[in-house]
């Protein structure tokens, strides 16, 4: 009859259990794919010109998903521009991601340009910009 080390059995006892017992929740989340892409569509139109009062309503899509991570609807001065975000632990991922929107107005007030930047942990992972004509 052949002996296997104590080594050899352990470690043989601990694959079996991690078998019996599933994927640990961490090692799962790790394997899952991030997110490969953003959708943005954005509107900016003067709400009130005389005052420098401006209104912005924009849709941020994860491609990957084609779930809507961030639907902003801002009312804006030209000097400060809008700005919102949005952070959560989505089911599936397991760490944390923030979406941030930010829009401005040019100083003619002829067009305006958006920002999106996609986090995960606090690490951007996709950045997204665009610019507007206004009429």
């Amino acid at each position: 009859m052949s002996r296997t080390s104590p080594v050899v059995r352990w470690s043989f006892l601990c694959s079996l259990l991690a078998v019996l017992a599933g994927t640990p929740s961490f090692v799962a989340d790790a394997k899952k794919p991030l997110p490969s892409g953003l959708s943005v569509s954005a509107d900016v139109v003067r709400t009130d010109a005389a005052k420098g009062f401006y209104h912005c309503a924009a849709e941020v899509i994860d491609l990957a998903t084609g779930k809507v991570l961030i639907a902003p609807d801002l009312a804006f001065t030209a000097e400060a521009g809008g700005r919102t975000k949005k952070g959560w632990e989505p089911e599936g991922y397991g760490p944390s991601f923030e979406v941030v929107f930010e829009v401005s107005v040019t100083k003619a007030g002829d067009g305006a340009s958006y920002r999106v930047s996609y986090s995960r942990e606090g690490v951007p992972v996709a950045i997204q910009k665009g610019s507007l004509t206004l009429r």
